[in-house]
This record gives C-alpha cells, structure tokens and sequence, in this order.
C-alpha cells in the first residue's frame, strides 16, 4: 500500500472513531489541535481528488460504520443518527464545503447501508429530512 492510500486510512478512522464516540456518548475524543488538524486535512478535498481516493475513502467510511451502534428500524433513530452525523461535522469543522463533502459520503453511505439492511424502513422519508436540513 503506498504512503498516500495508507494515510488517507489512518485518517479516516481517526475521523470514524471520533464520530462513533460523539454519535455514542455525546462525547469527542479529541483537544481543539485534532480537529484543526483533521480540517485542514478535509481541505483537501477542495480540489482535485482522484476516484481511487474517493473509493478508499468510501470503503473505509463504509467498514466504520458497519462497526457502529446505529443500525436500527426505526426511522426516528435513523433520522437522529443523519442529523447526528451533519452536527458533528459542522461543530467539528465547520461549514466549508470541502467539509460538507465529507459529512454528505458519510451520510450517503450510511442511507444506503440503511436501505440495504432494513428494506422496509422509510428511508425517503429521511433523505427528505436531510435535505430539507440543508
């Protein structure tokens, strides 16, 4: 694996497993430094990206939140864990758009998991919600 791909990984999860803790316990893992760190990191995306970093990025996004507390059918908790995930993302880092993009993969990979996981549930009623919170 080169140092670029390995990189994007390592901060990926560092980013996961600091959102799994906030979705959890309302709590962050992190001082003020990570997460200047993290968004500067995040700035990144402003410009060019190649596919194959987006496709890292979504796989590891994906297998994180395989690992999270927030499969459930019903469509109010599903619903809380979207709006969850856009509070973090703009507490956290803020409201540019290159931090957008990152929190709308997360948001985006999860709506899809959920359809696939739980057919029945709602899951326009929640995209609806979440564009509408836009």
């Amino acid at each position: 694996m080169e140092l670029r791909a390995a990189s994007l990984e390592y901060l990926i999860r560092i980013l996961m497993n600091d959102l799994d803790q906030f979705i959890s316990n309302n709590e962050s893992i992190f001082d003020s430094s990570v997460y200047v760190t993290l968004e500067s990191w995040m700035s990144y995306f402003d410009g060019e990206v190649e596919d194959d970093e987006f496709e890292i990025m979504d796989n590891q996004i994906h297998d994180y939140l395989g690992d999270m507390s927030i499969w459930d059918y019903d469509k109010d908790f599903q619903l809380s864990v979207v709006k969850r995930i856009l509070f973090y993302f703009e507490s956290k880092y803020g409201k540019e758009s290159y931090v957008k993009l990152v929190a709308d993969r997360v948001v985006n990979i999860y709506l899809e998991e959920l359809s696939s996981e739980f057919p029945s549930s709602d899951l326009q009623a929640i995209l609806v919600e979440h564009l509408r919170g836009e």
